[in-house]
């Protein structure tokens, strides 16, 4: 006896390109907080999912968690800084073809602070900053009014 929840897709539902039927949208993150970027999917099995942002591939990691549950994909950073605005792209290919789907991120909120490293956040008047990267890569700031 057959699951009453099995869903059997026709060979022509099988045998096309993903499409997404919901698309990414513009999205404006507060500095500091998470985000979560998501989009739906028509597609077959063995569809694969990549994320990436200005061009780049992102790492499925802590900072970059990637979910795809066949129909929803889910792009999920943990804290967004100014410097992860830009433009990010959901790219899924399976054996009959890619469909990608993209959007622009604006951090607001980040033109008070500036993060040295992602791991100093120093509010300012006005600052200057000196990078000297080292064994111990140390920030040194100076700020003047």
């Amino acid at each position: 006896m057959s699951s009453p929840f099995k869903t059997v897709l026709s060979s022509k539902d099988k045998n096309k390109k993903p499409v997404f039927v919901v698309p990414l949208k513009d999205y404006e993150f507060e500095d500091g907080k998470p985000a979560l970027l998501k989009c739906e999917l028509d597609t077959s099995d063995d569809t694969d999912v990549n994320w990436f942002k200005d061009g780049r591939l992102l790492p499925d990691n802590s900072e970059f968690a990637q979910k795809f549950d066949g129909k929803v994909a889910m792009l999920d950073i943990l804290e967004v800084f100014p410097d992860d605005a830009g433009k990010y792209v959901c790219e899924a290919e399976n054996d009959f073809g890619l469909s990608k789907t993209s959007c622009v991120v604006t951090i607001i909120g980040s033109g008070e602070s500036f993060f040295c490293s992602r791991k100093f956040k120093i509010n300012f008047f006005f600052l200057l900053v000196f990078w000297f990267p080292d064994s111990m890569q140390r920030c040194f700031c100076s700020c003047q009014p």
